[in-house]
């Protein structure tokens, strides 16, 4: 058995995981959480002897998937695009990871029968988040099976930001169903102070992610601001050299090349370098969302 203080760097240097995907094998291992995912042939080759070393099941399909990667997330994917046979050398295992057979072999088979209501509830995801996710499902195929648009832009809490994924990081692995909805910020809270127990390190490099304001697009890219502010009730500065994003585009161009928004809603504002205007931005596929500064860590 491999001993907890040495359980990240093995996962991390190791196995070359990303954090988010740590955050849930650390989560599997101390809790009775399942971790869903997808794995090529090397990675389960690799990830199979840790996990076996440290007590942890994997269930794997019976059919490798393609992986469709969205435009502008920087190789970040929400949807398969194809089945193909367990021998192809392409493709990945969906693979289910946990330390209880039983309820392992029960979210396999809700997967595989789509029944995402109960697959949720398996993976611990709280039911108005479920219940919101049904809510949008239609809506998301049509924009790269993405459900971040679904939930209201403008102010949110660090603890419900979930655009660190698209950057590796982020302390739940769902869709949360309101800016504040306060399961995830449970979730959130109780996962930090998870990981803090192995790497008080570790964890903080989450809190970067949580605390940021983003510029979401849905085919633009995903774009954090690190040290940003509102100077009135439309004025946001920020400093455009700290700007961080998922992929290099015109978007994120404009945004390195100003230095402040006008905004008069989440999906309509404008980029300015200090008054000199530099474009518009009104889409129903773009949104910004900025962390609640009243919310701080305990």
């Amino acid at each position: 058995m491999i001993k907890e203080k040495n359980l990240i760097p093995k996962l991390r240097e190791e196995l070359h995981l990303i954090p988010s995907f740590v955050r849930e094998i650390i989560q599997s291992f101390e809790t009775q959480k399942i971790t869903r995912s997808f794995l090529n042939d090397r990675d389960l080759y690799a990830c199979s002897k840790v996990f076996d070393e440290i007590g942890l099941k994997i269930f794997i399909s019976s059919v490798k998937f393609s992986m469709e990667s969205d435009l502008g997330k920087g190789g970040y994917s929400n949807a398969i695009l194809t089945t193909t046979s367990e021998n192809s050398a392409e493709g990945f295992y969906r693979v289910h990871i946990g330390a209880n057979e039983n309820d392992l072999a029960i979210a396999k088979q809700m997967d595989e029968e789509g029944d995402d209501v109960g697959l949720g509830k398996m993976l611990g995801i709280p039911d108005c988040c479920i219940q919101k996710f049904m809510d949008y499902q239609a809506q998301a195929v049509d924009i790269q099976n993405d459900y971040l648009l679904g939930i209201q832009g403008g102010q949110i809490s660090p603890w419900v930001n979930v655009c660190g994924q698209y950057f590796e990081y982020g302390l739940v692995s769902y869709f949360p169903c309101s800016p504040y909805c306060k399961y995830t910020c449970e979730q959130s809270e109780n996962n930090f102070n998870l990981l803090s127990g192995f790497s008080r390190e570790f964890a903080k490099e989450f809190l970067k992610y949580q605390f940021a304001d983003y510029v979401y697009s849905e085919y633009d890219g995903i774009h954090m601001i690190q040290s940003g502010s509102y100077v009135d009730s439309q004025t946001y500065r920020y400093e455009n050299a700290v700007i961080e994003s998922s992929s290099r585009n015109l978007l994120s161009e404009m945004l390195r090349k100003g230095d402040n928004l006008s905004i008069r809603s989440p999906s309509d504002f404008s980029i300015y370098s200090q008054k000199s205007l530099i474009s518009n931005i009104s889409s129903e596929y773009v949104k910004f969302f900025i962390f609640d500064r009243g919310i701080t860590i305990d």
